[in-house]
């Protein structure tokens, strides 16, 4: 499917949460939310499994994909990062947003760039800090099925 036309850009599209504990936190969002998981290895641009070693989650729900659990890097647990869910918003062009988000006194936190073919995204903050992603679908792999969000809050201070 093609996230631009299902969900609308500008749109939350996906959530992601970056953990230190993948097991934990299968195990407590399993039991809180009935999910189950399907889990895959990390794998650099060449197909080969990245090192170290992380994991990539899909949360399930009834069979269906709600968002994902990844292995935060041992660079962000190092700086003291916490984890914590990302949401991600359908964009026409990641480099579009990039450049609103500067101009409008936003930060860019991790620049646009290519997931292979599946598409391109870029991390970004609001002007008060709150952190958020972009996702521009780029075709190049099965139908997905996007969660359909219900409600988002940012409780940004």
């Amino acid at each position: 499917m093609a996230v631009g036309t299902e969900i609308g850009v500008g749109n939350p599209c996906w959530l992601g949460l970056m953990t230190s504990d993948p097991e934990a936190a299968k195990t407590f969002y399993g039991g809180v939310f009935g999910w189950t998981f399907r889990e895959r290895q990390f794998l650099d641009m060449a197909d080969r499994p990245r090192t170290p070693a992380g994991v990539y989650v899909t949360c399930l729900k009834n069979g269906r994909p709600v968002g994902a659990i990844r292995t935060m890097g041992s660079e962000m647990q190092k700086s003291g990062a916490l984890p914590a869910w990302l949401i991600y918003f359908n964009a026409a062009s990641a480099e579009s947003i990039v450049r609103k988000t500067e101009a409008l006194g936003g930060q860019v936190r991790v620049p646009a760039f290519a997931m292979r073919e599946w598409g391109r995204m870029a991390v970004l903050a609001d002007p008060v800090g709150a952190v958020f992603a972009v996702w521009e679908e780029g075709g190049g792999r099965e139908e997905i099925d996007r969660p359909r969000m219900a409600w988002v809050k940012d409780s940004a201070p």
